[in-house]
C-alpha cells in the first residue's frame, strides 16, 4: 500500500523525477478529487440527503477553471484540463437524466454550470501565487459565478413555467432571494479547495549548496 501511494504521489522513492513532473502528477490527482466533489453533489440528493441549495459543483468548477499549472507536454492531459468543465458536465447530465428524466430547466442549469467554468478560466490564476491572494480571488470568482447562475436559472424558470410578464419576473426573482443566500454559502468550500490544491502541487526543489572557500 505504501509503495502504491508513493507511486501515485511521486514520493521519496522517485528521486529521479523532476519537481515539475511531480507537481503536475499531484495536480492531476487534485483534479480527480475535484471531479469526485462534483459527483458527490449529484449523488447525495439521490440518496435523500439535501443541503438547502449548498453544493460543490460551482466551487469545484471555479477552482479547477481558475487555478492553472503551466507545464507538462501531455497532449491528452492538456485537452482534458482545457475542457474540464465540458468533461465533468457529462456525468452531471447523465445522472440528471437517469434519476430525474429530461427536464426543460436543464437547458439553463447545464449551460449555467458551463458558463461558470468559462468565467473562471478567464482569470487564469497561478498555483504559485500567495495563498491569501488565491483564496481571495477564487472566492470572489465563486461568489460572482453563483450570483450569475442563480440570476440565469431563475430567468429560465420564469421563462419556462410562468406567463411572460414583468410582474411574474419580479416575483420569481424575489422568491429566488432566500435560495441565493443559501447558495452563496457554497463559496465557503473554495478556501479549503484552494489550500488543498496548493499543498498537493507544492514540491521541494533541490538547491545546490555553495561551499565557501
Amino acid at each position: 500500500m505504501r509503495k502504491l501511494l508513493d507511486k501515485l504521489w511521486f514520493g521519496k522513492q522517485d528521486n529521479d523525477v523532476s519537481p515539475g513532473k511531480k507537481s503536475l502528477k499531484r495536480y492531476k490527482l487534485f483534479v480527480v478529487i475535484m471531479t469526485l466533489f462534483l459527483a458527490i453533489t449529484k449523488i447525495l440528493p439521490i440518496l435523500g440527503v439535501t443541503l438547502a441549495n449548498i453544493e460543490l459543483i460551482i466551487p469545484s468548477l471555479v477552482v479547477v477553471g481558475a487555478l492553472s499549472l503551466h507545464f507538462g507536454k501531455s497532449e491528452a492531459w492538456t485537452r482534458f484540463s482545457q475542457g474540464f468543465g465540458i468533461f465533468t458536465l457529462l456525468p452531471i447530465i447523465l445522472l440528471d437524466l437517469l434519476f430525474w428524466g429530461l427536464q426543460a430547466i436543464y437547458l439553463f442549469t447545464w449551460t449555467g454550470f458551463l458558463a461558470c467554468w468559462v468565467l473562471a478560466t478567464r482569470f487564469d490564476l497561478s498555483m504559485f501565487d500567495k495563498t491569501a491572494t488565491l483564496v481571495g480571488k477564487a472566492s470572489l470568482i465563486a461568489v460572482l459565478s453563483i450570483l450569475f447562475f442563480d440570476v440565469y436559472t431563475a430567468f429560465g424558470f420564469w421563462w419556462i413555467f410562468y406567463p411572460h410578464t414583468r410582474t411574474t419576473l419580479i416575483m420569481t426573482y424575489l422568491a429566488q432571494l432566500p435560495f441565493t443566500l443559501y447558495h452563496l454559502l457554497s463559496a465557503l468550500f473554495v478556501p479549503p479547495m484552494v489550500v488543498l490544491g496548493q499543498r498537493m502541487t507544492r514540491v521541494k526543489v533541490p538547491v545546490a549548496q555553495q561551499t565557501s572557500r
